[in-house]
């Protein structure tokens, strides 16, 4: 049959490639969620998935969300670059740069250069 992109590992999402971006954002997950099924890409690459995860960085619990965001982005290090040069994605990036600890600035500058 065909392949499906998604990988729930094992929990049982709806199925994201049938739906809009729209309609994921209407589902109003946590950055947990959104990282649980590996959404975090497509909203660093679309117009109102980056403006969502602005939101989630600006009206919750700053640090911590950044430190998820931080820690999803050690775990894709080849992503970073494209995040960054991406015309939404940079947006996302640049916030978690301002708000993000020096220590790990430091890694994410790395990941960039190398």
């Amino acid at each position: 049959g065909p392949t499906q992109m998604q990988q729930n590992n094992g929990s049982n999402g709806p199925d994201f490639n049938r739906m809009s971006i729209d309609e994921i954002i209407s589902l109003n997950y946590t950055l947990e969620q959104l990282s649980q099924f590996q959404l975090i890409p497509l909203f660093l690459m679309d117009c109102q998935g980056s403006l969502y995860l602005r939101r989630l960085i600006n009206n919750n619990n700053t640090r911590y969300i950044v430190g998820l965001l931080v820690n999803y982005l050690k775990n894709h290090c080849s992503e970073i670059l494209s995040f960054c040069n991406h015309k939404y994605g940079h947006y996302v990036l640049k916030l978690i740069f301002k708000h993000t600890s020096i220590s790990d600035k430091q890694i994410l500058m790395t990941n960039l250069i190398n």
